[in-house]
């Protein structure tokens, strides 16, 4: 799915591992366009955020009533040192939430 579609929840699933259930968020950008990449993500991360402290997500995923939830973020390129410093504030942030996250990028900066 595009970043730029924030509205969607590019995938769930119950972690087999851990029994919690898992939101994917892929991240096809390039960080080119730092700022506009930042914005995209956090606009795509504040949905995911609210499809899970709403209720949706149960709502959605009946399967997911009384599991706790985990937010990955699957990124192609990775990200600048100005990307990462959001990426680790916003990882503090969702975990004070009581929300997991994990976080990987494929290529090299």
């Amino acid at each position: 799915m595009a970043l730029s579609k924030t509205q969607i929840i590019d995938a769930v699933g119950i972690c087999k591992q851990t029994g919690c259930v898992v939101l994917s968020l892929m991240d096809e950008e390039d960080w080119g366009e730092e700022s506009e990449h930042i914005k995209l993500l956090e606009g795509k991360l504040s949905n995911y955020l609210r499809f899970v402290e709403s209720g949706d997500m149960v709502k959605a995923y009946p399967k997911a009533q009384g599991r706790t939830a985990r937010i990955e973020i699957r990124g192609r390129c990775r990200p600048t040192s100005g990307a990462q410093q959001f990426l680790d504030h916003t990882s503090e942030r969702i975990q004070a939430k009581g929300i997991d996250i994990q976080i990987s990028y494929e290529e090299p900066r």
